[in-house]
């Protein structure tokens, strides 16, 4: 399978970074990796509860839960902005994972021939015209990612609701 990345900037007070994010929508939420985002003292918060992740077949992976939130960071993409938080993860292959939940928010059009995405008049949530982005070309082969941000079980491909004692 092809990664489809898209080229975005992350901003928090004064450090601006440029990066690919990965499209995914087999994760249910939105993910930074935890080395990267330590690397760049990307602050971060405690969740409340630390949130269970779930791999696709809806088991929980015990040894693992999401315990810390990203502050909200300004995303651009071309002209589109937002502020977005995202779950920290470890996530060698893809530093940022842009999953479900993001994608159903903004829905953007996907080209999978020219590997772009354009936000022309789908973007209604953030009122832009038109963005839009080219992909990195297909190179390499991916394995599915792992990942999501809510406060319910994350997949590491779908986030799930926390387990209650």
């Amino acid at each position: 399978m092809t990664s489809f990345t898209l080229p975005i900037v992350l901003q928090f007070g004064s450090t601006s970074l440029k990066k690919k994010a990965l499209l995914d929508s087999r994760v249910t939420s939105c993910f930074i990796d935890i080395r990267f985002s330590r690397e760049q003292n990307i602050p971060s918060i405690k969740t409340t509860t630390p949130i269970p992740i779930e791999v696709i077949d809806g088991q929980t992976l015990f040894s693992n839960e999401i315990t810390d939130l990203t502050i909200p960071l300004l995303l651009s993409m071309g002209a589109h902005q937002e502020e977005i938080t995202f779950h920290l993860i470890a996530s060698p292959r893809h530093s940022i994972i842009l999953g479900l939940s993001w994608l159903e928010t903004h829905n953007p059009f996907v080209d999978w021939r020219t590997h772009s995405s354009d936000f022309t008049s789908t973007c209604q949530l953030h009122g832009i015209a038109s963005t839009r982005l080219q992909a990195d070309a297909p190179a390499s082969i991916s394995q599915p990612e792992r990942g999501a941000p809510i406060s319910a079980p994350v997949r590491v491909v779908h986030v799930a609701a926390p387990i209650s004692a």
